[in-house]
Formats: structure tokens, sequence, C-alpha cells
């Protein structure tokens, strides 16, 4: 019993001492602290603790940093077992939170045959752990901040962009600049627009005109055609005896005549145009008829033309060339109508360009709008991340010096001896 007890007291004494530092840290929401930023921090920054804190890398960058004599000149081989000895006795725990609370604990312990270095390397790792949240954070904040700001000056960019391709457009196309009604902004009627209306209105006045002038003229010279071209040779003083012959044919012009009136038959009617036929023939025979009389007959016969059909005949030659005035001015019009439709299609493209310049110009408006605000936002909260109100961390337990060692405890290993020995006596006692 004495020497199992002696043996264990050996091991107290001789076994290195291990002095624990210990640290708490809360994690807390940022949203909490600035009541801007991002609530997921506490789950992001507090969840990853663990990783974080025993990367290879960190630990490594903290042995350096404090200088620890024994780690630099050694071989990357060497360093990797020297960290992975770090790690063993480096442990990161995570006790669990509600999941409402907004913030996350991690506890931290650290090991060390030196009291003062296990503190030194805790409180330095846990440095080096906020530091690098708060750099990230405050980078990241950055980063956005800065992409914000040059957004805003394409934005500023574009918008002049537009404003000058909105100035051109009027400029190229003769727009007048927009007048301020009472619903609004508005682009008064294009001076074209208004000239097209007025040729497509004076289009069909002169359509109208030609069509009633056209009728009239048709009319006109219907009615001439029923005429003869000559005065009937008995109203003339020939002083001789018309033939037989021509007696004949003048009443039967005449008789023809008179049924095209009786029967009021339309131009195109075939009952009228056999009888024009007809009456047109029995011209031909009377004047070859009249060419057989007297000459000077014939010649007194060609002095007295129609009276009646000679009016007609001018007055017809006057519409005629009124008509013809006519037509040459719609035909103007028709080629302005033309010049016109063909500028206006332009224009309304021009037009829809301006809506379309229009709704960027106000998608633009509206985006910086909310740009500013965001900017604004992000100005804050760099600001705060780069003083103390951005620290989302809060130290429940700060690292220190351990007073004594706590690995291993001489009095369990005593007791633990005896109880040992004790156990073995007795049980030797019963074997024998």
């Amino acid at each position: 019993l004495a020497l199992v007890r002696s043996l264990g007291e050996h091991r107290a004494v001789v076994v290195p001492k291990k002095y624990f530092a210990i640290a708490q840290v809360m994690v807390l929401i940022l949203q909490d602290i600035t009541g801007n930023f991002d609530a997921e921090i506490a789950a992001t920054e507090g969840k990853a603790a663990p990783n974080n804190l025993r990367s290879n890398v960190r630990i490594e960058s903290v042995i350096l940093d404090l200088g620890w004599p024994e780690f630099r000149p050694l071989r990357p081989a060497e360093k990797n077992e020297f960290i992975r000895d770090v790690l063993r006795d480096l442990s990161v725990d995570l006790p669990n939170m509600p999941d409402d609370s907004g913030r996350q604990l991690v506890e931290v312990e650290y090991q060390n045959t030196s009291a003062d270095r296990a503190f030194s390397f805790l409180d330095a790792l846990i440095d080096s752990w906020k530091d690098e949240v708060l750099r990230r954070q405050l980078q990241k904040e950055q980063k956005e901040l800065l992409e914000t700001i040059e957004q805003i000056d394409r934005n500023a960019k574009d918008l002049a962009s537009y404003r000058e391709k909105e100035n051109q457009l009027r400029v190229d196309n003769a727009i007048p600049p927009p007048r301020q009604t009472a619903l609004g902004r508005n682009d008064p009627e294009h001076p074209v627009f208004v000239r097209q209306a007025t040729v497509e209105n004076q289009i069909v006045v002169l359509t109208d005109e030609i069509e009633e002038r056209t009728s009239e003229l048709e009319r006109l010279r219907e009615m001439r055609d029923l005429l003869p071209v000559y005065v009937d040779p008995a109203d003339l003083d020939l002083g001789t005896v018309q033939s037989a012959e021509i007696e004949r044919i003048d009443q039967r012009i005449e008789k023809l005549r008179m049924e095209i009136l009786e029967g009021r038959w339309g131009p195109e009617h075939s009952e009228r145009k056999s009888r024009e036929r007809e009456i047109k023939s029995l011209r031909t025979q009377r004047e070859i008829a009249l060419s057989q009389v007297e000459g000077t007959v014939f010649e007194r016969l060609d002095e007295q033309k129609h009276p009646d059909r000679l009016a007609l005949t001018r007055e017809i030659d006057t519409k005629a060339i009124e008509l013809r005035q006519q037509q040459l001015r719609l035909a103007q019009r028709k080629e302005t109508r033309l010049t016109l439709n063909q500028r206006a299609q332009g224009i309304q493209e021009a037009y829809k360009q301006l809506e379309e310049l229009a709704e960027l110009k106000q998608e633009l408006a509206a985006s910086n709008q909310t740009l500013v605000l965001k900017k604004n936002k992000l100005e804050i909260q760099v600001k705060m991340l780069d003083g103390p109100q951005g620290d989302p961390f809060e130290e429940l337990r700060k690292p220190a010096v351990p007073g004594k060692a706590t690995s291993p405890n001489p009095w369990i290993i005593s007791i633990g001896s005896i109880l040992f020995g004790l156990a073995i006596g007795l049980g030797l006692a019963i074997l024998l």
C-alpha cells in the first residue's frame, strides 16, 4: 500500500504540470448593436468560431507573433507537428443557445506547461480572431459602399447620356420641348402631324370636287353630242333647193334624237349607244350628200355651225382646263402626303425612343434614390464598424494568467493511489 501511494505521489510531482487559460466570448448580432447590420453574423461567425480559431494558419500566425523561440527554426513538417500538439491542447466549444437569442457563446480553453504562455497564446488567439472578423466585415461593407458609389456614378453618366440623346432626337426631328400641364409634362402635337391632317383633308375635298366636275363634264358632253354640228339647212336662206337625200337624213337624225330623249337611257345603255352610232353614221352620210350640193351651199353650211354646240364646247373646254388644274393640285397634295407620311414615320419612331428614354430616366431616378439611401446606410455602417460601436464581441470572461496548475492534481492522485493499494491488498488477502 505504501509502495503504490509513493508511486502515485511520485507521478504527481514528476509529470509536467498544465496550466489552463479560459475565455468566454459572446458573439452578438450586429443589428442589435447598430440597428443596421446583417442579422446573420452571430450565426455565421459564432458557428464558424471553432474552425476559425483552430485553423493552422491562425495558430501559426499567433505563434510567430508571440515569438516562441523553439518554433521558428523548425522545418515545415516539424512545424505542422508542433501545431498539431498545440491544437490538442486547444478546445473551442459552442454551448447551445436559443434560436431566437440573437447571439452565440464561444468558450475557448488552452492548456500549457507555462502559465504565462497559456495566457498569452489564448489572449493573442482571441484578439486575432476578433480582428479578422471585424476586418472582414469592414472590408465587406467598404467594398459594397465603393460598388454603390460607382453604380451611382455610372447612373449619373447614363442619365447624362439619355438626356443628350433626348435633346439630339428633338433637334433632329424638330420636336418641340414638352409643356407642363395639369396632367404633367406632355409633348405638344408635332407640326408635321398638323400639316399631315391638313393635307389629308385637302385631298378629300379635291377628290370630291374632281368627281363632281368630271360628272358635270360628262353631262355637258352628252348635251353637246345631242346637238347638230351645223345649223339646219331649213333655217338658212340658201337660195337653192336642198336635195331629197339630205332632207331624209335630217329627218332620220331628228327621229333618232327624239327617241333618245324620250327613252331617257343612261350613257351606257345599249339602245342609246345604238342610236348614237346610227346618228353618227347618218351625219357622215349627210356630209357626203352635202358635198354633192352646189359649192356655195357647202361653204355657207360650213360657216353656220350650231351656236348652242359652240357655246357648250367653249364651256366644256373651260371646265376641262379647271379639271386638269384640280387634278394637278391633287397629284401635288398626294406627293406632299407621301413625303409627310415618311417624315411622320421617322417622328413617330423618335417619339417612341423619347418614351423609352423617359422610362429609362425614371428607372434611373428610382434606382438612384435607392442607391443613395443604401450609400448613406453603408457609410454609417462603415463608420460604426470602424469604431467601438461596431464590435459584435462581448468578452464575458477574458483570458488571465492561471494562478496554479490544474493538471496533474496531487491530491486526486494520492487518494487514488491509496484506494488502488487498498484494493490490491484486499484482493491478495482473499486469494491467499
